[in-house]
């Protein structure tokens, strides 16, 4: 049986009566910026798992924060304890960006 996420989600919101302040966008990055109420306070990108992806993801959202907003990416930190199951080489933003020349992410 596979879950569901997204109904998951969903409910718990709903039974913490916190519906009217988190807006949930599933679409890609570039189409659901138009989608999200700005400021931001709190942002979870579940996006496109390669270096340059995040880093457009990065680059698209930030501009949109509250000052002290926070952004949270999944999957960004593989190499830290890669379970055979579930492990891809092609995942882990902060190896690719240790690795990486370009560091301006800030």
């Amino acid at each position: 049986m596979r879950l569901n996420a997204y109904d998951i989600m969903r409910g718990h919101l709903e039974n913490l009566g916190l519906t009217k302040v988190v807006t949930i966008v599933r679409d890609q990055s570039a189409k659901a910026l138009v989608h999200v109420p700005t400021p931001i306070d709190f942002l979870f990108i579940d996006g496109d798992h390669s270096y340059d992806r995040v880093k457009a993801d990065w680059h698209s959202f930030t501009p949109h924060m509250s000052p002290f907003g926070v952004v949270v990416f999944h999957d960004t930190i593989w190499d830290l304890r890669p379970d055979d199951k579930w492990y891809r080489s092609d995942m882990g933003f902060l190896d690719s960006w240790r690795s990486s020349e370009d560091k301006d992410i800030r």
